[in-house]
């Protein structure tokens, strides 16, 4: 019998978040492509095939950044705070999985 090594749930926790803020991330180019083409076209016209180092540095500074409140959008101010407390909780369950593969908690 051979043995299988199964990642530790909270790797697939991890993975599970990445996976929720990289949709998140692609919605919210489509949304921004649809409801403010303007910024969209400002950040380079991002979307999953086009996307860049470039684009990619804009899409973070507009997320993290405070630009879009200028487009005073309830639904996106929503968006990007999910999408931040999403990259907030991936980064603490990627450093406590490593905390805990290394034997420190």
């Amino acid at each position: 019998m051979s043995n299988v090594y199964v990642a530790p749930l909270y790797m697939l926790v991890v993975a599970l978040i990445v996976l929720i803020y990289l949709s998140s991330v692609i919605y919210l180019w489509s949304y921004l492509k649809r409801v403010h083409p303007e910024t969209w076209t400002k950040l380079g016209s991002p979307s999953f095939l086009n996307n860049s180092i470039l684009n990619s540095f804009r899409s973070i500074g507009f997320i993290f950044g405070s630009s879009y409140r200028e487009l005073n959008d309830k639904k996106l101010m929503a968006l990007l705070l999910a999408i931040r407390g999403l990259f907030i909780l991936a980064f603490i369950a990627f450093i406590i999985g490593k905390a805990l593969s290394n034997g420190r908690v």
